[in-house]
């Protein structure tokens, strides 16, 4: 989805809406400049207008300014799926006008979904366009308030230390650099990736975490430092990285780059009778949480998310006598 070039001003107008000469106007594809009005509600009506042909501006012209305004501020792996799912909901929602879509639509959407989980995340995304779009006085009242979401189970996919280390024994020395570091630090694949030396400190590895913003620092031990050992041979001899995963030429793997590479690793794990059942990068995160002894290690504040999301480790008790 086209996001366009961003602004450096007048922030909270639409695309191709220009102040000019005292007045507001749009311009066209074809470099037409229409007149709005002189005023932001005036001009802001006007464009509303103009678009929609019924007074109505359309869910779809929202989108693309959420996708153009909102999304850029966002963690990138966030904003490349929510591009993806914006266009999904242009296909449903996209020809209506925001006062057009009630709860009923929006309960609609979640019910008639054949990925339950998928639906929630999508009237989630559609919930904060509301938002922006009541913000931005384009919208009158968010209608995915108070509609109950499609009821989910957290994953329990625990990764055992035998098939970790199956899997790990068997990896090329990235996969082992990232699995190591993923189990000792509990922290996500995007932040691991764009981990720089420069992070690496006396007191351990300072992180701050892309898709919360929380900081923390990891503690030397022992397994860490053999973990970032580990990284320290990926690049070719003689080729220096600000990376701590990095390719042989010193530059970063991209998330699409290393998922590539583990995807391939786990069939070809299952294809040598390794393991029984592929597992996913983050469900060493969640090993992470079950394993480690501080809950802090995973940087979540909440103690019910660790425990819900995290804890997979089935819990030992003793028998009764």
């Amino acid at each position: 989805m086209g996001m366009g070039r961003k602004r450096t001003k007048d922030k909270d107008m639409p695309a191709r809406v220009y102040f000019s000469r005292g007045f507001w106007f749009y311009v066209t594809s074809e470099g037409k400049w229409i007149k709005l009005g002189k005023e932001k509600p005036e001009a802001l009506r006007a464009y509303a207008e103009l678009l929609s042909g019924d007074g109505r501006v359309r869910m779809r012209e929202i989108f693309l300014r959420y996708a153009r305004d909102i999304l850029p501020t966002k963690a990138p792996s966030t904003r490349k799926t929510q591009e993806r799912r914006l266009e999904v909901l242009t296909q449903v929602f996209g020809a209506l006008s925001p006062d057009q879509i009630s709860s009923g639509e929006v309960a609609q959407y979640l019910d008639e979904s054949p990925a339950k989980v998928q639906a929630n995340r999508d009237i989630a995304l559609l919930s904060h366009v509301f938002t922006k779009a009541v913000r931005w006085r384009l919208a009158k009242a968010n209608p995915c308030l108070g509609v109950e979401r499609n009821a989910e189970a957290p994953r329990d996919r625990y990764v055992t230390h035998e098939e970790y280390l199956a899997v790990f024994e068997a990896g090329s020395p990235v996969i082992q650099a990232m699995m190591a570091l993923a189990y000792v630090t509990g922290q996500r694949e995007s932040d691991l990736l764009k981990l720089r030396r420069a992070q690496l400190t006396s007191e351990g590895i300072h992180f701050r975490q892309g898709k919360t913003g929380k900081r923390l620092v990891v503690s030397w031990s022992s397994a860490l430092r053999t973990a970032v050992d580990l990284a320290g041979q990926l690049p070719a001899e003689g080729v220096g990285s600000l990376f701590v995963i990095c390719r042989r030429d010193g530059q970063p793997y991209s998330a699409d780059g290393f998922q590539t590479l583990w995807q391939r690793h786990q069939i070809e794990c299952l294809k040598q009778g390794l393991i029984a059942e592929r597992f996913t990068f983050h469900d060493l995160r969640a090993k992470a949480g079950s394993d480690a002894k501080d809950g802090r290690l995973l940087g979540h504040i909440d103690a019910r998310t660790l425990n819900r999301v995290y804890r997979r480790a089935p819990e030992k008790v003793a028998p009764t006598s």
